[in-house]
Formats: C-alpha cells, sequence, structure tokens
C-alpha cells in the first residue's frame, strides 16, 4: 500500500471505512460515487467533510434543478445534524 500523498488510487471505500478515517485523520474525506439525494442521509452520518457528484447531476434531465436538490438536502441534513449533537450534548452537560 502506497501513502496518500503518492497519487496512488486508493480504491473504493464503503462509507463506515471513510467514517473511521474521518473521525481518526485530519484529512477531508469526501464520499465520491454514487452519490444521490436518497444517500445523502447516510453520507452525513458518516461525518465525512462533503461530497462530490457528477452522474446524480450530468443524468437529470434539469442539472441546475438537481445540483439544487443535493445542495438544499445536504444544508437541510447537517443542520439536522448539529441539532442533534448539541441537543445530545445539553442532555450531558457537555459544551
Amino acid at each position: 500500500s502506497k501513502p496518500l500523498g503518492s497519487n496512488a488510487p486508493l480504491g473504493p471505500l464503503i462509507l463506515s471505512e471513510a467514517a473511521r478515517l474521518a473521525k481518526a485523520s485530519e484529512m477531508k474525506i469526501f464520499a465520491l460515487g454514487g452519490v444521490t439525494v436518497e444517500k445523502l442521509a447516510e453520507i452525513v452520518q458518516s461525518e465525512v467533510a462533503g461530497f462530490a457528484t457528477i452522474g446524480a447531476v450530468f443524468r437529470a434531465t434539469n442539472a441546475v434543478a438537481a445540483t439544487r436538490e443535493l445542495l438544499t438536502e445536504w444544508d437541510r441534513l447537517e443542520r439536522r445534524d448539529l441539532e442533534t449533537s448539541n441537543a445530545e450534548s445539553d442532555k450531558a452537560g457537555i459544551r
């Protein structure tokens, strides 16, 4: 296995592995490939830094609307995730 900086392809990771890397590393980990609006909740829960997609936009009838839908849903889920995290911290007396 080559170091991350070697530009060697790392191959696909499942989200659980991406989540482990995101928590254990200072590197930004992004979801790429197979990203759809339906999968965004799982992607947000994995705590990756963001996502990139080509197919979901270019296969859409309206690329602008598809992009807007993905970004709107990402923002909604991120806010929900943050609110849940804050509520859990409040219950535990952490902040």
